[in-house]
């Protein structure tokens, strides 16, 4: 819904238009009258106290919403408010259109209005953020210990996730802005006294932001200089997210926004894509937990719509009689989230009312490997979660191949590959004009083989060169039909993980031919539409290293490697794209033979190799599952290593040392807190091991053996 001021400022009896955008060709336009006195102090009385009074919020509502929208807005879920900076100074999260407050019942976001932007945006900052809370102040501000507080709370759910300074005590003005150009920052969150004035210059300017010491304040310029835009921001601080005049007097709307610009409005104008401000004095105690629950949902990949509604939900459970909940005037994209690959987290609950909905319950637990957590996580939750969403599932769905294919897919990324090749088989064997299942479905079944063959090829070794086998004739079928850089890329992939299973070195080599010819295929087809992949290029020069055969420019391979790789990473934020720049100096070593050396050099080597890993994780934030990985691939070209230079000392050498990289890899420590090294998790019995069986069909309602394991 777009909302818009009065359009002839000096009219006695302004009005408010609507403008209703739907899911209808027509946009519906609506204009309310309105007395200004009397809405203006009813506004007033809102926001200059911090208790909630439902009878003022009701009255502000039914005063200022058309009547022929009021049923309409009774009926949405979410609700977009596109305002300018005269309706953006309107408590619409307060307004009550019936038992409680709009803010309460809906996803309420604002979009604000504007005619002044950047033109052009810095990349998106990587994995910083920067918190202060209290900063120091001069009289007549008091220090505000809850604003610390919150500050420190806030910092303990980052940390985890971001490179987080700790929020200094009473920080002076100078070490505020240190701190704030210090680097780029993907989040941005100011806690303490927050001050709005009106223009009352010629030039337009006010004081207007976050209150520091010595009269000096945090004001949209000081943000405005920042050459990277932060993604998010929340500014907790009483008055600051003001955006309209505070007085009734009205100046033309181009002049106002360039006179009366408040801090949210120019974060906006810069690009930010997420605001959150706090428009009147808060709640210490309730503004902790609206922040806390803010960012847990954002954390845990939810959209900020749904992290907005949940925090003011829990806000307004925990203290109804403040109004601290509707306080925050929030604007952005409803669907933005921090990490762009998550999609939300249907409920687990059973009822579902169709088979998309289950689908999506599904892919929400199957990727969460695949995405950063506040706190690490072992698989075994995620595991009884997808059983107990399959043991729900009516029969007559299990036997629909896209649910069979979305079960498979997700049993997969939580590393149950008996259970994931049991699914994906039985949609393979799907009939009838109703199957859907596709070539991605074999080239995961492949996958899924190969990899489960890795993992118990120690253990039961015959049973793992037949699941070899089946994943190499699938993928080389799938290529006699359509050649594709990803089949070559997991063919390689699966001749490589047999080759380090092989008892003999020379069957080994001979596996390790095809997994370096396979590699090389997927970059030369790749190479074809005029681009690299790094991922088929950096193994094709460790397996053609590891080989002793020479590639013709392979240094400059490497190099268009790791430009690829930045650039890409610049678009997608994705850890696989970071961590091939890492590989990338991994290969460098590993050709000149750095990796081999013993003593002070190798050790040197080795932590050089880290810092490149460790840059990753600054600027990713790997899940358990995205180091799992890393490690899996130093662990297997360790192996090689042993079976096809079994005789050199400096490959045993290699092979201590990428012990010993994956080693402190899986115990990264980041700002104090220690990421559970990938094997802990299973020595400690916190995940059951994955189905080792041989694939079977899952049964019409699947339990016991091959759900829970």
């Amino acid at each position: 819904m777009a909302i818009s001021g009065p359009a002839e400022p000096a009219e006695a009896h302004r009005e408010i238009r609507f403008l209703t955008l739907s899911d209808r060709a027509r946009a519906e336009a609506t204009s309310q009258q309105r007395q200004p006195e009397l809405v203006d102090r009813l506004i007033k009385s809102s926001i200059s106290q911090t208790s909630f009074r439902s009878d003022e919020s009701r009255v502000l509502f039914e005063l200022t919403v058309p009547n022929e929208l009021k049923s309409g807005l009774a009926q949405v879920d979410n609700l977009v408010l596109v305002l300018d900076a005269e309706s953006a100074a309107y408590p619409w999260e307060l307004m009550s259109a019936g038992n409680e407050a709009l803010c309460i019942d809906k996803a309420l976001v604002r979009q604000l209005q504007t005619t002044k932007y950047r033109p052009q945006i810095g990349a998106r900052a990587g994995t910083s953020a920067y918190v202060v809370g209290d900063p120091l102040v001069s009289a007549p501000f008091r220090q505000l210990p809850g604003a610390m507080a919150e500050a420190g709370a806030v910092y303990d759910q980052l940390r985890g996730r971001f490179d987080v300074q700790k929020p200094a005590t009473k920080p002076s003005a100078l070490e505020v802005l240190a701190g704030l150009y210090q680097k780029p920052y993907r989040i941005v969150h100011l806690a303490g006294h927050g001050h709005y004035e009106p223009p009352t210059t010629a030039d337009g300017k006010a004081r207007s932001g976050m209150v520091l010491d010595n009269g000096v304040f945090l004001t949209a310029v000081e943000v405005g200089q920042m050459q990277q835009v932060p993604e998010l921001v929340f500014l907790n601080c009483c008055h600051i997210g003001q955006t309209g005049p505070e007085t009734p007097t009205r100046t033309p709307a181009v002049e106002f926004n360039r006179l009366a610009a408040s801090v949210s409005r120019e974060l906006i104008e810069m690009g930010v894509r997420a605001v959150v401000a706090a428009g009147w004095a808060v709640d210490d105690v309730a503004a902790k937990e609206f922040a806390q629950k803010f960012y847990e949902c954002m954390l845990a990949g939810e959209s900020f719509g749904f992290a907005l509604k949940s925090a003011r939900c829990h806000t307004y459970d925990l203290f109804p009689q403040s109004n601290t909940w509707g306080a925050y005037q929030a604007y952005g994209d409803p669907d933005y989230r921090l990490d762009p690959t998550t999609s939300g987290s249907p409920s687990a609950s059973p009822g579902r009312v169709d088979i998309a909905e289950f689908i999506d319950a599904v892919n929400h637990v199957g990727r969460k490997p695949e995405t950063g957590a506040t706190t690490p996580f072992s698989r075994g939750p995620l595991v009884e979660q997808l059983n107990a969403l399959v043991q729900e599932c009516p029969a007559d769905w299990l036997e629909q191949t896209d649910v069979q294919m979305a079960i498979g897919y997700a049993y997969g990324n939580l590393r149950r590959f008996g259970d994931a090749c049991r699914y994906l088989i039985a949609a393979l064997a799907g009939e009838g004009e109703t199957s859907t299942t596709t070539m991605r479905a074999v080239e995961q079944l492949a996958n899924f083989e190969a990899r489960m063959a890795n993992d118990i090829a120690a253990t039961d070794p015959d049973y793992a060169q037949e699941l070899y086998a089946s994943a190499i004739e699938r993928l080389e079928r799938l290529l006699a039909v359509s050649q594709t850089a990803e089949r070559y890329n997991l063919l390689g992939g699966a001749y490589k993980r047999r080759a380090a299973g092989e008892s003999t070195g020379r069957t080994a080599r001979k596996m390790l031919l095809r997994a370096c010819e396979h590699y090389r295929q997927a970059h030369l087809l790749t190479l074809q539409r005029q681009r690299i992949d790094p991922y088929a290029v950096l193994n094709w020069l460790t397996l053609a290293t590891i080989l002793d055969e020479q590639v013709p420019d392979a240094d400059a391979l490497i190099d268009r490697c790791v430009t690829t790789a930045h650039e890409q990473f610049s678009i997608d934020r994705r850890f696989y794209t970071a961590v091939s720049i890492a590989d990338a100096a991994l290969v460098r070593a590993l050709r000149s033979g750095r990796l081999g050396q013993n003593g002070q050099a190798g050790e040197q080597e080795v932590a050089q190799l880290l810092a490149h890993f460790q840059e990753v994780v600054v600027l990713a934030v790997p899940s358990l599952g995205n180091l799992d990985s890393v490690c899996t691939h130093l662990d297997v070209t360790g192996k090689l290593l042993t079976k096809i230079q079994p005789n050199r000392a400096s490959s045993r050498m290699t092979v201590a040392n990428l012990a010993e990289l994956c080693r402190r890899i899986s115990g990264d420590q980041r700002n104090g807190h220690v990421v559970e090294p990938v094997a802990a998790a299973s020595r400690n019995g916190s995940a059951p091991k994955p189905a080792t069986g041989r694939p079977k069909p899952p049964r019409r309602r699947p339990g016991g053996e091959g759900i829970s394991g």
